[in-house]
Parts: C-alpha cells; structure tokens; sequence
C-alpha cells in the first residue's frame, strides 16, 4: 500500500484565534421602517418666535411614487392609525 500527500489546503484550517461573530446582530444589518429614510436637515421657523433656526430630521420616501396620493395630513388621524396616544 502506498500514501501519498494530501495537496495544500486539503485540511480546513481555521483562524487562530475565530473571528468573533455576535449571535445577536441583525443578519440583513440595521434595520428600518419600510419605505422611509431619516435625514439630518435644517428646520427654518417662519412664525417669528425663537429660535429661528433648528437642527432635526426629514423623513424621505423611498418607494414606488404611485403609492404617494395627494391630500391633507391630519396628526390625529395618523397616531389613531399607529396605535398611538392622541395628545
């Protein structure tokens, strides 16, 4: 009977020490809301009263823009729909 030598890489030779792999992190990275984006923007008041400038977050669409419709927002309507407190 004769041996022969395994080729190079043969073997499975893993890394020392492993890669640390967190069992809890997200598998499709961090997550959202379906269809929006938060942006950092600048909010620019109109109504004369301080301050007239602040810092805060737009939220885009990003999304098939025939599902878009025209018409008024009401805030009431909307948290009623979320299952949020109406204040």
């Amino acid at each position: 009977m004769k041996l022969r030598s395994a080729p190079p890489g043969y073997f499975f030779q893993p890394e020392r020490p492993p890669p640390r792999t967190d069992p809890f992190a997200a598998p499709t990275g961090p997550y959202f809301f379906y269809g929006t984006l938060s942006d950092p923007c600048r909010i620019n008041y109109t109504d004369k009263n301080e301050p007239v400038d602040d810092f805060g977050h737009v939220f885009r669409f990003v999304g098939n823009v025939r599902d878009l419709s025209d018409g008024t927002f009401d805030l009431g309507t909307w948290l009623k729909r979320m299952k949020r407190d109406v204040k």
